[in-house]
């Protein structure tokens, strides 16, 4: 299930926290999902060439995460550029950044910045609100 705002400006998989419901007065739609890890089950995702994966969920990240780890190491263990949030980067889903940090910590993935100049370690404190953070194994 989906939430939408009023203004359909966003939706999410996750409800608004209490106090914020009037985000969403526009109701919600119903969408079939799977994971990564079961299609390469099914035969329907081949993991070769697999260098990078988006994820941008919109409050799940780390359901996603643990939904496709049989795939990155599959893909022999990908780049993932996550949406992320920090205590302050979501009234629905805040720190999501730990979550996925923990989830990914055990396949040897550490969180990056990324710029034009390169990359640089994450420190846990520097995630505030949202943001993208690059995780890698080195």
């Amino acid at each position: 299930m989906a939430y939408r705002t009023n203004d359909d400006t966003a939706s999410s998989l996750v409800p608004e926290a209490p106090g914020h419901e009037h985000r969403n007065d526009a109701g919600t739609l119903t969408t079939p999902v799977t994971t990564l890890d079961a299609l390469l089950r099914a035969g329907k995702l081949d993991p070769r060439g697999i260098a990078l994966v988006k994820v941008d969920v919109e409050g799940e990240e780390a359901r996603t995460v643990v939904g496709m780890r049989e795939t990155l190491v599959a893909a022999d263990y990908p780049s993932i550029w996550c949406e992320v949030r920090g205590p302050e980067g979501s009234s629905r889903a805040p720190n999501t950044y730990v979550a996925v940090r923990d989830r990914l910590k055990p396949l040897g993935y550490k969180p990056y910045w990324w710029s034009k100049a390169g990359t640089r370690p994450v420190f846990d404190d520097e995630v505030v609100k949202r943001c993208d953070v690059l995780f890698e194994r080195h």
